[in-house]
């Protein structure tokens, strides 16, 4: 049998959890559709400006769903390490279905490479954020799913150039609307 739990607290937006799927599922917003990014998901609080989504579901209830699903994080130590080190971490994959289009799509498939000059490589991890001074990072900073080194993101990409803030960009054909409703969908592997 399939457990889905809904996972809300308070007023927070309804974060679906599915363990045997190993997944997580909340809504976001299509926040940009076109330039630079640094992020592929914040709140409304993170750095909008730079990123493809944006969410209301609380970053600490993402956290709480994860740890539900044994998720491991790195932690901040993670981000000491050289570039070239692989990030540690539990692999996830993200998917998002917009409501305009039922199909599931990889998020990497919206994000170009600068670089290569071709869609990004799926390679994401769940870091897990971390505490200071009494406060959760994710939670204070609103950094759910980063594309570059970012210790307070949930989640980071764990491909080649994520140390370069100037590598990656909107890949803005098949987008729908600005503002347009979806549906994320992190996986643990």
């Amino acid at each position: 049998t399939t457990e889905i739990y809904t996972l809300s607290l308070h007023d927070a937006l309804p974060i679906c959890l599915n363990q045997s799927q190993k997944s997580i599922t909340f809504p976001a917003v299509l926040n940009l559709n076109r330039g630079w990014i640094e992020y592929v998901l914040v709140t409304k609080t993170g750095k909008t400006h730079e990123s493809l989504l944006r969410t209301e579901a609380e970053p600490n209830k993402i956290h709480a769903a994860m740890l539900l699903l044994n998720a491991k994080g790195a932690g901040p130590d993670a981000f000491a390490e050289p570039t070239a080190q692989p990030l540690r971490g539990d692999k996830i994959t993200l998917e998002l279905i917009w409501t305009t289009k039922p199909a599931r799509i990889p998020v990497s498939r919206l994000i170009l490479n600068r670089k290569t000059k071709t869609a990004m490589e799926d390679q994401w991890v769940y870091t897990g954020s971390h505490m200071e001074q009494g406060r959760f990072v994710a939670q204070r900073d609103g950094s759910i799913v980063s594309l570059i080194n970012d210790r307070a993101a949930l989640m980071n990409y764990a491909g080649p150039s994520r140390d370069n803030d100037e590598n990656w960009e909107i890949i803005p054909q098949d987008l729908p609307p600005l503002g347009t409703e979806a549906e994320m969908t992190v996986k643990l592997e």
